[in-house]
């Protein structure tokens, strides 16, 4: 079995660093199978460029590194609601974050579409006994 991968969206952040930029690429990704099968995912691949650094006085590459998370199954509108969430986030969301932003989206999306409603505040049954 093969699968497919394609990129559904990409958006690109820059922000300044101490060493000089960082440059974070976020992919909203959906693998599909032979099958008809779509499993939906983010990854995220960041980079730290230093200013000048080298003897033409161009940006190098000091840095980068690569995370995946999600699972959204075949969920298109939450994987997109993810990922938008994630790419417009006043503060640049790292890679290290990237599992844990998804995990807490995940969670809040299943509370909220649960069939069961669960009581926020779970009534104390005080237990008498009679004599």
């Amino acid at each position: 079995m093969s699968l497919r991968t394609e990129i559904v969206k990409e958006v690109t952040r820059r922000e300044p660093s101490a060493n000089g930029l960082k440059v974070i690429h976020y992919y909203l990704c959906t693998d599909r199978s032979p099958n008809g099968g779509q499993f939906l995912y983010l990854k995220c691949h960041e980079e730290i460029w230093s200013p000048g650094s080298n003897p033409q006085g161009q940006s190098q590459l000091v840095r980068e590194n690569f995370a995946v998370s999600g699972d959204f199954g075949e969920n298109y509108y939450l994987a997109l609601h993810i990922f938008r969430k994630i790419a417009e986030a006043q503060e640049v969301v790292s890679l290290e974050h990237l599992a844990d932003v998804c995990r807490d989206e995940l969670l809040e999306y299943t509370r909220k579409h649960s069939p069961k409603q669960v009581a926020e505040k779970p009534r104390l049954l005080e237990l008498r006994s009679r004599r």
